[in-house]
Parts: C-alpha cells; sequence; structure tokens
C-alpha cells in the first residue's frame, strides 16, 4: 500500500503539470512492480537456503578449500610472525614456521617405517597350490590369523616388512608352489596429546606416519613468547623417546623420520636463552641458544650479516649492571655474549671515495672521482 500511495502522489503532481501522464497506467505499473518483487523476494529465500545447504555440504566436503585465508582461533597471520623493523623485540627465529595452513595438506597412505598397530588391515593373497584372498585386521594381540597356518605376529613390524613377516610364516607351512602378495590396506588412527608452550594444548588425532609439524600445526603452533624452538620432546610410556630441534628443520630441511604411537605425548619446553638481533644483517630475530654463552661469530652465523655491515652495539646486563658496547664487526665475532643481550648490527663506514657527475656547458669528463681528503676545488 506504502508504494502504491507514493506513486499516486507522484502520479497526481505529474497530471497537474502534464495532463497527458495517465493515472491508471501508473496504478497498473504499480502492482505490476510490486508483485514481481514478492515474487523475485520467494525466489531470493529459495536460492539462499539452496545457497546454504550447497555451503554446508561443502564444507563437510572440504574443510580445507572452504578455509582458505581463513584464520581459526589461535591461529597467526603470518604478517604478524615476520621480521619488523622496529629494535624494541624482533620474532623469534621459527615463529613463521606455523603461519600456514599445511595441517590440512595429508599425505595418503603409509611410510615404510610405520609400525604395525592393532585395528590396521591387510590385504593377503595366496595362489598356486593353494588359493586364497582375505582382508585382516590386526587383533589386539597385534596379531592376524590365517587358516591352516595359524596367527602371524604383525605389531610393531614396519610397514615396509610385513610382506617378508608373512611369507616367511606362510613357507614354514607351504613349502613348494605357493606365492605370496601383502598389502597393507589402511593404518588405524591415533591419539597424541600436546602439552607445553604451545598455543592450544590438549589431545588430537592422525595418523602414526604424520610428523611432529603436523600435531604442532593442529595445536596452533610454538608459543612464539613463551615456547622452544630447539627443545621439542616425545613421551612414550612415562620416558623421552625423541629431542627434535627445529632450528635444523629451518635451516637446513633436516626433520627425522618417527613412527608415533597411540597416546604419545609432544611436549615443548619453556624457551632457552634468547639474543636479539636488529639491523643490517638479513634475519633479524630473537635467536634461542643452546647454551647461555655464546660467541659473537656463532650468533652472527645465524643472523647474517649483510655485506655492508661494520660496527656491533652490543647491550646487555651483567653482575656490575647494564652496560654497553660499540665494536667493530671482527672485533664482535669473538665477544662473549649471553641470554638478554641485544646487538645491533650497523653499517658505519665513511666513503672514502665519492663518485661526481658533472652536467652541463663543462669540457672534460662527466664523472670525476674524489679520494678523501681531496676537495672539489682541486678539479
Amino acid at each position: 500500500m506504502r508504494v502504491v500511495s507514493f506513486l499516486l502522489f507522484i502520479s497526481v503532481i505529474a497530471f497537474s503539470a502534464q495532463s497527458a501522464v495517465d493515472t491508471t497506467t501508473l496504478l497498473n505499473q504499480a502492482q505490476a512492480q510490486t508483485k514481481q518483487k514478492d515474487i523475485f523476494g520467494q525466489q531470493k529465500n529459495t536460492n539462499n537456503q539452496q545457497q546454504n545447504k550447497q555451503q554446508a555440504g561443502q564444507l563437510n566436503e572440504s574443510f580445507a578449500k572452504l578455509r582458505d585465508g581463513l584464520l581459526l582461533p589461535g591461529e597467526a597471520d603470518i604478517r604478524d610472525l615476520l621480521p619488523s623493523i622496529e629494535l624494541d623485540s624482533p620474532p623469534p627465529y621459527g615463529a613463521n614456521l606455523f603461519a600456514g595452513g599445511y595441517e590440512s595438506e595429508r599425505v595418503e597412505g603409509v611410510n615404510k617405517n610405520y609400525l604395525i598397530g592393532s585395528g590396521d588391515k591387510v590385504s593377503i593373497w595366496l595362489w598356486g597350490a593353494v588359493n586364497m584372498n582375505q582382508v585382516l585386521t590386526v587383533d589386539n594381540q597385534g596379531n592376524v590369523f590365517l587358516p591352516n597356518i595359524g596367527p602371524i605376529k604383525l605389531s610393531n613390524v614396519p610397514a615396509g616388512n610385513v610382506s617378508q613377516v608373512v611369507n616367511a610364516k606362510v613357507k614354514s607351512t607351504y613349502k613348494n608352489n605357493v606365492e605370496v602378495y601383502v598389502n597393507l590396506l589402511s593404518a588405524t588412527p591415533i591419539t597424541v596429546f600436546i602439552a607445553g608452550s604451545v598455543v592450544r594444548p590438549g589431545q588430537y588425532a592422525g595418523m602414526a606416519s604424520d610428523t611432529i609439524l603436523y600435531y604442532l600445526k593442529r595445536a596452533g603452533g610454538i608459543d612464539s613468547e613463551r615456547g622452544s624452538y630447539r627443545k621439542v620432546s616425545v613421551i612414550r610410556d612415562g620416558e623421552i623417546v625423541k629431542d627434535i630441534d627445529l632450528y635444523s628443520f629451518i635451516q637446513s630441511g633436516t626433520l627425522p623420520l618417527f613412527t608415533f604411537k597411540n597416546n604419545d605425548t609432544i611436549l615443548v619446553s619453556d624457551q632457552g636463552p634468547t639474543i636479539d638481533v636488529v639491523g643490517a644483517v638479513k634475519k633479524p630475530f630473537r635467536f634461542e641458544l643452546e647454551e647461555n654463552l655464546i660467541s659473537g661469530a656463532d650468533v652472527m652465523k645465524l643472523a647474517t650479516p649483510l655485506s655492508n655491515a661494520s660496527h656491533v652495539l652490543v647491550q646487555g646486563t651483567r653482575k656490575s649492571g647494564p652496560f654497553s658496547v660499540y665494536l667493530t664487526l671482527e672485533s664482535a665475532m669473538d665477544y662473549k655474549l649471553q641470554s638478554g643481550d641485544k646487538l645491533q648490527v650497523k653499517n658505519d663506514l665513511r666513503a672514502q671515495v665519492y663518485d661526481i657527475e658533472i652536467q652541463g656547458s663543462y669540457l672534460g669528463p662527466s664523472f670525476i672521482q674524489l679520494v678523501r681528503p681531496q676537495s672539489f676545488m682541486t678539479f
């Protein structure tokens, strides 16, 4: 009614100004437009419902695709983790290791070092004098059972050795004319607990062949302010079975192969001694040390000074109180540093040769060089 009344009001004004306008035609057009809007609104609601259903289906079908660019609670934007030009507190070395979304990138199948466990499914074919084709599940005792052969112990057998173990057991019963083929069909998911200085400690599901990076990323990554990137341990039955230094992976891509077991615990230790390095270096980070004392050469190996770096300002605190010392880069290599020191690498060399370009009405070379302490008046 509001739309019709508004159009009627317009039509009266138009009629008084221009008598050729037909009021009935305007009313019919208004009613037609109103009806068309109602139909369009119903279609839009229907389309929205179908679209919501489709999006819900896509969410269940592919979580990784829908979270493209979306940060989950506890995840950090890589822009917040990359080195800053501020001298106050650089980010820790390795902080951007968990900025990606690779926890949704899974590799199908298992590697040859995966240890068989209860619940895993194994397909076994026998042909020749005996024909058999069975899919067997490893029981709680770690065995699979073959008729006329008996139980075969597969628990803790590497996936790459399963065929040899089964073949040896079958050949102990059928000496001749029997061929064996074994294939590990699927591995049973396991539970891994993640504790210590991580963003979201707790219990997580995965596969035994998943890497430690996968599980740490599931937990939101290492707490960059409190967690250690150099002391990550895997605990099994109360004992440490693996120690991992993520600096090795960051620097050289080296990550030890390791097969998890159900109820393993990943423990991220507290952050160790640190030294901040900023300024004329390729890697302006807060570096974690393996020991409290370290030489300047070891720190510079991590930070990688730029080619024009010449001096280092060292600031810190000793037993006598706060201190600062200004060293040449060469002298800083032998200087003993300790946790809490801050290094500012600087380009503090004054140019000894100046290149000068001459333009305009001048007869002679367009470029000249001045070597200190020469002046331009020399030329």
